[in-house]
């Protein structure tokens, strides 16, 4: 099994106070984060029908949507550019 599979069933559960944390820390008891999905599609490839996804869609406060991607290792983010595509 991959280290991300096995990751994302033991934070899977902690996702929204993860997220809470990350924005208002010891604040988060007064703002909403909700898991809305996980493996959320983003991108269709044309040639071989293929979804790109992010790991977590979350809504945070019913106002915005924070894509979350799990990364394990510094050179996948390093690899990786803002639109998630791998860089060559």
């Amino acid at each position: 099994m991959k280290a991300e599979v096995i990751i994302d069933m033991l934070i899977s559960e902690f996702v929204e106070a993860l997220i809470g944390s990350h924005y208002w820390g010891d604040m988060q008891g007064e703002h909403q984060v909700t898991l809305l999905m996980k493996e959320f599609p983003i991108q269709t490839n044309e040639e071989n029908h293929r979804n790109a996804k992010v790991d977590y869609l979350v809504s945070v406060d019913w106002e915005k949507l924070v894509l979350v991607e799990l990364k394990l290792q510094m050179t996948a983010l390093i690899k990786t550019n803002w639109s998630g595509r791998k860089l060559q």
